[in-house]
């Protein structure tokens, strides 16, 4: 079972238990600032859902180390909206997957 961080009450992140500290603070300033533009854009929003997903890496001490991020983007508007892409920057991943679920309204 994934854990699942919640980000207020529209917000659910999910895989980023094993993410430090720092990356946490980035990753959360990302989803926030473009939430609030889907909230602006959809009046119907209910929330959203950010799953990330470590591909192609390897185990040491317990964590997955290198690969690649998967990001799966499901926003609740009335419609589902989804969209996910993987690169190797976590960074990266969120900016083009949060780009491409913005192109589907």
């Amino acid at each position: 079972m994934t854990e699942e961080i919640n980000l207020g009450e529209f917000i659910t992140l999910k895989g980023f238990h094993e993410e430090d500290g720092s990356t946490m603070v980035a990753v959360k300033k990302i989803v926030g600032s473009y939430v609030k533009k889907i909230m602006d854009t959809l009046e119907s929003f209910q929330d959203i859902t950010v799953t990330l997903k470590r591909v192609h890496g390897h185990e040491k001490d317990g964590k997955i180390v290198g690969g690649k991020y998967e990001i799966h983007i499901k926003v609740n508007a009335g419609k589902v909206f989804t969209a996910e892409n993987t690169e190797h920057n976590l960074f990266v991943t969120l900016d083009k997957t949060f780009k491409k679920i913005i192109a589907e309204f």
